[in-house]
């Protein structure tokens, strides 16, 4: 499976061919507590584990071929560029027309039985279907137009009750909220949402009073984000410096004391603490894009590029990591590497004659001794775009 989020406050969840399942970021804002996104989750899985879009696809084909053809043409654009083809399935529209056929009457039942029992074999309240869906059916009942998740999973009052009926035969125990989806929720809610600074701190210094410390901390949290928000950087700090020391390693607290030591120039501290976490966690995504953004705003831009280079082996369809190495690269007056990185940028969106043409400009900046093998690198690199390029063409 492949899980990622879609940046958009609106509420839908979809699956595709490859086990990719995407979550809109509204899905955070909307459920209260972790079974309710994980009952989201776990439908998805169901569409993928029963392969409902292939044989969905397949019953298609004898009825509508050319709408087949053409849908056909656009998935398969997610197996040569994930984040392209998902992006360009979004914006066309084509995700509507997979859950269309991927998502009828009799795969939806069929996913909401299996994936209540993988909630529960997750240890998640099974409890968590029926109340999301109480909340979609009410936001259907008081908005002008439905979610976009309504459009592609029907919610008659039938999957309601099944839920809640097949929910009450498991064992009623307690559960307990992780402290992962509180911090993300809350950091969803201040830095991706409409929500402003003020509402987030009136809503959060109640929550901040909770006798369970992982609402009491994530309420901390949005509140320190909120600050932020308002450039009261010593304010935030203040809160942050409180909660790492209870957990030093988290890295939702650690992301944000990057921000505040950036603001306060405070690149010594900063790039300490941070290389002491790079040492338990190497290759973490989080610590090292902040360390190498430390070293970088320090000028130790060797430093940083050496850290990112080895992190792009890892995670090769990550923008963060291109465009970070990009700064680099241009900091450390490093030509040739920096057209050869925004080349596979912008391959990761498809934009495959731009991507040749920053290779092409990466070749007249190489030098040196080794410049024959660099070159024939680049040459090859160009060859493959080109021959994902024409595939491409033939798709869209």
């Amino acid at each position: 499976f492949n899980f990622f989020i879609v940046k958009n406050n609106d509420l839908n969840a979809f699956a595709f061919f490859g086990g990719y399942i995407g979550l809109y970021s509204g899905l955070f804002l909307i459920a209260d507590n972790e079974s309710e996104l994980a009952s989201v989750v776990a439908h998805e899985i169901a569409h993928v584990t029963q392969r409902h879009l292939a044989r969905a696809m397949q019953d298609m084909k004898k009825k509508q071929p050319l709408t087949t053809a053409t849908l056909l043409g656009s998935i398969l654009l997610t197996i040569i560029a994930p984040e392209a083809g998902i992006a360009a399935l979004a914006t066309t529209g084509a995700i509507a027309q997979q859950s269309s056929i991927n998502h009828t009457r009799s795969h939806e039942i069929e996913a909401d039985a299996l994936g209540m029992n993988t909630l529960v074999r997750a240890n998640f309240n099974p409890q968590g279907a029926p109340s999301f869906f109480n909340k979609l059916s009410q936001k259907t009942r008081f908005a002008n137009t439905p979610p976009q998740i309504l459009l592609t999973h029907p919610l008659p009052k039938s999957r309601i009750e099944t839920a809640r009926n097949k929910a009450h035969q498991y064992i009623n125990k307690p559960y307990y909220e992780s402290k992962d989806f509180l911090l993300a929720k809350a950091r969803i809610e201040v830095r991706f949402s409409h929500f402003t600074p003020e509402a987030i701190l009136m809503k959060y210094k109640k929550q901040a009073k909770n006798h369970q410390q992982n609402i009491r901390n994530s309420a901390q949290y949005a509140i320190a984000l909120a600050l932020f928000e308002q450039r009261k950087y010593k304010e935030s700090e203040h809160i942050v410096n409180s909660l790492l020391k209870q957990d030093r390693g988290n890295l939702f607290f650690l992301d944000l004391k990057s921000d505040l030591i950036s603001k306060s120039r405070a690149y010594a501290q900063g790039i300490k603490l941070f290389e002491q976490q790079n040492t338990t966690k190497p290759n973490n995504l989080v610590i090292v894009t902040n360390l190498a953004n430390l070293y970088i705003e320090n000028k130790q831009y060797k430093q940083a590029i050496s850290l990112l280079e080895r992190l792009a082996y890892t995670y090769k369809i990550s923008p963060v990591v291109y465009r970070i190495m990009m700064q680099a690269y241009t900091k450390d007056r490093q030509q040739s590497k920096y057209h050869q990185t925004h080349a596979r940028l912008l391959a990761l969106s498809a934009q495959y004659s731009n991507a040749i043409n920053e290779l092409k400009k990466a070749l007249s900046f190489i030098k040196g001794k080794d410049k024959n093998i660099e070159s024939a690198i680049i040459k090859e690199e160009i060859k493959h775009l080109q021959e994902k390029s024409d595939i491409y063409k033939q798709l869209i």
